[in-house]
């Protein structure tokens, strides 16, 4: 069975998120899936090639918020669903018509996210709720969104 056609969507990334999308990515083709990556140009400079660059948004730029939904969709346009890598991803692909995957890599932490924690929260919640999927990559995951995914 062929997996699905999809859209890997990060936004910027110098670590671990972008080497995963790349090695996801890589696999999913051996095994005869249709897949395209998109995101901030440059992000994938040195591992791997853009198929699609995406100023993907976040809360610090709402302005910048519906351009990139626009452009999510004509990149997803067709697909079976849209990978979304991070909550600002996940922000920019949601509210379309292609369900969104949304692998929980990062968890919103007080301590580390300082001021910005409790509205980042409510985001994250937000998104969660309206993916298609939630993968928790770690046992925190599910213990932040019981009973709301």
């Amino acid at each position: 069975m062929t997996p699905p056609s999809s859209l890997q969507l990060l936004g910027a990334s110098t670590g671990g998120i972008r080497r995963h999308v790349v090695t996801l990515s890589d696999a999913l083709r051996e095994r005869g899936a249709d897949v395209s990556i998109a995101g901030p140009p440059g992000v994938l400079d040195g591992i791997g090639t853009l198929d699609v660059e995406i100023a993907v948004a976040g809360l610090g730029d709402p302005h910048r918020l519906p351009p990139a939904r626009r452009a999510v969709r004509r990149a997803a346009g067709g697909r079976q669903l849209i990978h979304a890598h991070g909550l600002k991803a996940a922000m920019c692909s949601l509210g379309g018509d292609v369900p969104v995957v949304l692998p929980v890599h990062n968890l919103v932490i007080r301590e580390t996210d300082g001021p910005a924690a409790t509205v980042l929260r409510w985001v994250e919640s937000l998104v969660a709720r309206r993916a298609a999927h939630v993968i928790a990559v770690s046992p925190a995951t599910p213990e932040r969104f019981r009973g709301g995914v």
